[in-house]
């Protein structure tokens, strides 16, 4: 069994600590003066005007929410701000801080594989593991002084100026995690000028954008590099920001040399995208408990009946009768998409006796994909006989 994470096991322990004076000092999580997680007033009126005005939720666009990504790139670069205005912002909505940087690391992984990775010393540990398994060395420059108690700039410029050339630098643009110790509005000039004059890609990393001094002044590392004529990534996180941590609220955004260069940005990294699944539309989760029709919906593919699996999938509306693109064959229900081919198999068994699998993807359009030139044989053999016994039906 895998060890407990001993970020989050310290959550447990500080549950069943009995000291009043107790601080926890575990997860980034920002709690009020009651030491309570804050569910903030903006927050609850969306959720009311939301459930007073249900929408459907379709499937969005892999890169996000067009009206959540235009608000990302005016709060990180500044509504009226020239990369903005000019259209040399490309940026995709993503699964909190975390899904960001890992969509950033893929891409440049794609784009420059035998770059190395920065990180400061210490770091939030996720930025080590985050660019390690997309492939990337990672390796640290000095930041934190423990026995001077402050930041150790002259180690961190001097590793910035011994970086070759397409070193992925990691910064923290405010409020540094783990430590809250940040460098002056001078030594980021110096830093974006050492960034600059080597050749280095920044990767600013902002969780915490407005908890340190304020909005605009917490982003002015982002402006120092805009300001210098670099292209760079941005991954923000909205968890604290919305008091929104499990509904994983984030974005990259990538500045660009100009509008044509952001959409082909956007199409490579949309392609490093998918291993996320799909961007929640609305994960808002209901307080109270679940009928008994809802609590079928919300099962895996896997269990329950075959209408409860098509049902998840979409189509209860059509519980009576086949939807168009759904076609007959044997017990098959077989779903044509543009995107994708899906067979649902009935709730019974399967051709080889064994409890049918409830979802089996297609390979051909006109053909169910099944493993072993034996199965296939007699799968081919019982749809010959499904379809003389359903002669008459028009949907086969």
């Amino acid at each position: 069994m895998a060890p407990r994470d001993p970020i989050l096991g310290l959550n447990e322990q500080f549950a069943a600590d009995t000291n009043p004076n107790k601080v926890n000092l575990g997860v980034g999580v920002y709690f009020d003066d009651n030491g309570k997680l804050p569910l903030l007033e903006c927050v609850q009126a969306a959720e009311k005007a939301m459930m007073e005005k249900p929408t459907a939720r379709g499937y969005l666009p892999i890169d996000g929410i067009a009206a959540y990504d235009n608000a990302v790139k005016a709060l990180v670069f500044g509504a009226d701000s020239e990369p903005v205005t000019s259209g040399r912002v490309a940026t995709i909505q993503a699964i909190g801080g975390t899904g960001g940087l890992k969509v950033g690391a893929d891409f440049l992984k794609k784009l420059n594989p035998n770059a190395k990775v920065l990180i400061s010393d210490p770091s939030w540990e996720n930025h080590r593991a985050l660019f390690t398994n997309a492939g990337f060395e990672v390796e640290s420059y000095p930041y934190y002084d423990a026995a001077k108690r402050g930041i150790n700039f002259d180690g961190m410029l001097a590793a910035l100026n011994a970086a070759p050339a397409g070193t992925i630098v990691v910064l923290h643009a405010c409020c540094h995690n783990p430590t809250g110790y940040d460098i002056t509005p001078a030594q980021w000039d110096q830093v974006v000028a050492a960034v600059k004059a080597k050749g280095l890609v920044p990767f600013l990393d902002m969780a915490y954008q407005g908890f340190g001094y304020g909005l605009k002044e917490d982003g002015a590392a982002v402006a120092k590099f805009v300001a210098a004529g670099l292209t760079f990534f941005v991954s923000t996180s909205f968890s604290k920001s919305f008091s929104l941590y499990g509904e994983r609220v984030g974005a990259l955004s990538v500045l660009c040399e100009n509008k044509e260069e952001a959409a082909r940005v956007l199409s490579p990294a949309q392609d490093r995208h998918p291993h996320q699944l799909q961007q929640p539309a609305h994960a808002r989760r209901r307080r109270g408990g679940r009928s008994a029709r809802q609590s079928r919906a919300a099962r895996p593919l896997g269990e329950g009946a075959g209408r409860d699996a098509r049902a998840h999938q979409g189509h209860a509306p059509g519980a009576g009768r086949r939807p168009e693109g759904r076609r007959r064959e044997g017990r098959h229900e077989l779903h044509h998409h543009p995107d994708r081919h899906v067979q649902l198999l009935g709730p019974h068994q399967g051709p080889d006796g064994a409890p049918a699998q409830r979802v089996r993807r297609v390979r051909h359009r006109h053909r169910p994909h099944v493993r072993g030139r034996a199965q296939q044989q007699e799968h081919r053999a019982r749809l010959r006989f499904d379809r003389q016994s359903h002669l008459g039906d028009s949907n086969v």
